[in-house]
């Protein structure tokens, strides 16, 4: 089926089909890490779409892993919160299914032209609501109570440096006590993502690629480093070849994932 608003993304946006195809190939893998029903069924949707939409193996993975790790950190933080779940920069995103649809508020977040293809394709409800905005415009803070989990995957690297700093402490300022899991990429690994065919193809760039996640506690506000998964420490079984490159440190950062501790006290 062909689908228009799929064919108005911007570049940054259409980067939305990759995790997408690499949630969905991931499922059907014996060894999989986790299900994912729903992106099988929107990749046939998009079937048109998705034609040169080729991750490559390592980004398959490196995605995979990030979805297991994101969904079980997420997880475990509702059991021990229940608290509201924030989405920014959701694309075509499907934890809250994942997860079983929990009995939370969880908010999806992103660009007015990806919200309203997710919401031709995956609907909304009152528990489970979209919002239309650009993360930088923080009107839609507005709509948000209490101390979230924010979550940021696979969006940070695309914006300025300037401009993650000043979401993350005014998040920090405005819902203290919250938490944000963030996914971040390294230097080096901005200097090869010139060799991804599926970056060069969607026209987007890396642009905020931190060296020492620590340095984000230097942003003040209460901003703090709790905890940091790197994605060549799980499953090396997976990583094959690649799995020896985790004795290079840069090599070993290039992707991982953060928890961090916005203002208010410590939990």
């Amino acid at each position: 089926m062909h689908n228009e608003a799929a064919d108005q993304l911007s570049a940054v946006s259409s980067t939305l089909l990759i995790p997408l195809v690499a949630r969905a190939e991931e499922s059907l893998r014996s060894d999989r890490l986790f299900e994912d029903p729903e992106a099988i069924r929107l990749c046939e949707q998009l079937r048109p779409q998705l034609l040169n939409v080729a991750p490559g193996k390592i980004t398959e993975l490196a995605i995979a892993i990030r979805t297991e790790l994101l969904d079980r950190e997420v997880a475990e933080d509702l059991r021990l919160h229940s608290r509201t779940v924030v989405n920014l920069g959701a694309g075509l995103c499907t934890r809250f299914d994942r997860l079983g649809r929990p009995a939370v508020d969880w908010i999806e977040l992103d660009l007015p032209n990806v919200i309203a293809l997710r919401r031709q394709l995956l609907g909304e409800t009152p528990r489970h609501r979209l919002l239309a905005s650009s993360v930088l415009d923080f009107g839609w803070m507005n709509e948000i109570a209490g101390a979230p989990l924010f979550i940021a995957e696979g969006l940070l690297m695309y914006l300025e440096e300037r401009d993650v700093r000043s979401l993350v402490t005014t998040l920090a300022d405005r819902f203290p006590g919250s938490h944000l899991l963030a996914e971040v990429l390294s230097p080096a690994y901005r200097a090869v993502s010139i060799l991804q065919p599926w970056l060069r193809r969607s026209g987007a760039r890396f642009r905020w690629t931190p060296g020492d996640p620590k340095d984000l506690e230097r942003w003040g506000h209460g901003v703090r480093l709790e905890r940091d998964w790197m994605y060549l420490d799980q499953h090396p079984e997976r990583w094959g070849i690649v799995r020896t490159l985790r004795v290079l440190p840069a090599a070993r950062a290039a992707a991982r994932l953060l928890m961090l501790r916005l203002g208010g006290e410590e939990r």
